[in-house]
């Protein structure tokens, strides 16, 4: 009969991974796993266990968690400071609105009632069952994980996640809620880059100056599949959401507010061109970290440029051939950006690299541009979550801290030279970079850049790395 190990750790990964991939983690972990997840997650993944060392808790039932005793202190700190340093942090607000999809009488105490529950239910929880590690399929963004996770860091258990790597088809293991996130430095979560990945990479960087026509973003291809040169169409969105008419109405309304914005005119002659994140997402909140607005991004950008340099914004493509909805999009979203003076709308389809070529700078709160960026030698401005994740800061990039730290690097944008940071970046992609996380591919025939392809990876490096945390 298989011994129970004795120490725990929490596991939140869904239903990430095949059934085979979560037999082999349950059969050779070194812990006890505490499962956590829906309802319905943790009832399907139970089918999966045949060994006595993996325990079921759907976050429902943590509510009405059996304990013996009341939440006691814990290293000095009393419940109520840790409930306040949770509830007093902003993203905690912002994840419970987007999570509660509550319109109506979803104000601020009754907010703060529901959390307050949340939170002296599973400290209680945590304190019972004393686990060494809360491990995560990504960054937590569903208020329950998002909790678990602060609490953890609050009673000192470290907090792991995966996260892309700037090869999309890697990822590393970050430790940490913040934007100065760490990744995990252990052979165990690394692998040397293999030359074909290599090869791959470099064919990959050598295209984003050439535009779109070679580095095939995925709206071109949407386009492309319908034949036609604009990416919003409303006889298109009938054919395909015809059962669902409000949606159709809303989007429709909301994408003539973004395009009456739109201007015809020529570009200005100095801009920094910042792209919108597709909304809600996991990389503006919480990985936005202070960020989550996007307006709050670009007004800064506004009041710390010179008043001769520009500011072009441009949504991002999907939210118009995927999803659009209140919790990410509304019409006064454009009229509140269109306000701030410097601003200058495109539409959908302009070239992103070319924008991105003729700009005086690249900024965003953690998109995969800043890699691009820095590879066609473009100074970048990131906001969040620092997504290049190297010991070493690249040249051109100001990972922001304060706003006079960002006018410093505005200023000094004139005086930048492209080649020094196409070089240095490249300079250090090789000496830092491309050696970290695991792959999730072979040879490279599995990579295509589909969203097929980016899932299949993202599911088999994140296992290999999770894997490595428990087993």
């Amino acid at each position: 009969m298989q011994n129970t190990p004795s120490e725990k750790i929490i596991l939140d990964v869904g239903l990430a991974f095949t059934q085979q991939q979560f037999e082999t983690l349950f059969r050779d972990t070194k812990y006890h796993i505490i499962y956590l997840g829906d309802d319905n997650h943790a009832e399907r993944v139970s089918e999966y266990n045949t060994n006595n060392n993996v325990s079921f808790f759907p976050y429902s039932k943590l509510y009405c968690y059996p304990t013996e005793t009341d939440a006691p202190e814990k290293e000095g700190k009393d419940i109520i400071s840790i409930i306040d340093s949770i509830i007093n942090n902003k993203l905690t607000f912002e994840i419970h609105d987007r999570c509660s999809h509550r319109f109506l009488f979803n104000y601020t105490n009754r907010t703060e009632v529901s959390l307050i529950s949340m939170i002296l239910s599973f400290y209680k929880f945590l304190l019972e069952q004393k686990p060494q590690k809360f491990i995560l399929y990504e960054c937590p963004h569903h208020i329950r994980s998002w909790v678990m996770g602060k609490l953890c860091e609050s009673l000192g258990i470290p907090v792991y996640y995966c996260r892309n790597h700037i090869t999309h088809w890697r990822n590393v293991m970050l430790k940490g809620l913040s934007s100065d996130a760490k990744i995990l430095n252990g052979q165990e979560y690394n692998e040397n880059i293999k030359d074909f990945e290599k090869e791959m990479f470099l064919n990959i960087a050598k295209r984003y100056s050439h535009g779109m026509d070679a580095i095939k973003p995925e709206f071109q291809e949407v386009m492309k599949a319908n034949k036609t040169k604009k990416l919003y169409s409303l006889y298109r969105e009938i054919q395909k959401n015809w059962r669902s008419p409000v949606k159709i109405a809303y989007k429709h309304y909301t994408y003539k507010c973004y395009n009456r914005f739109c201007r015809s005119t020529p570009l200005p002659d100095k801009y920094i061109v910042f792209f919108l994140h597709l909304q809600p997402e996991r990389t503006t909140l919480p990985e936005g970290y202070g960020f989550s607005s996007l307006y709050k991004a670009i007004r800064l950008l506004n009041d710390v440029t010179p008043d001769d340099v520009k500011i072009v914004v441009k949504e991002h493509p999907a939210t118009f051939y995927t999803h659009c909805n209140p919790f990410g999009r509304w019409p006064g979203f454009y009229d509140d950006i269109a306000s701030i003076p410097k601003v200058h709308f495109v539409p959908l389809e302009e070239d992103p690299y070319k924008l991105m070529q003729n700009s005086l700078c690249v900024s965003t709160i953690t998109g995969t541009v800043t890699g691009e960026a820095l590879i066609m030698g473009k100074p970048v401005i990131n906001f969040g979550l620092n997504v290049i994740m190297s010991d070493t800061l690249p040249v051109g990039l100001y990972n922001f801290q304060n706003v006079k730290g960002l006018k410093n690097f505005i200023n000094a944008l004139p005086s930048m030279s492209k080649k020094q940071i196409s070089d240095n970046y490249i300079q250090i992609i090789n000496d830092e970079i491309l050696n970290s996380g695991i792959s999730g591919i072979t040879d490279e025939s599995q990579w295509n850049n589909s969203f097929e392809a980016i899932h299949n990876a993202n599911q088999n490096s994140r296992f290999k790395l999770i894997y490595s945390a428990m087993c």
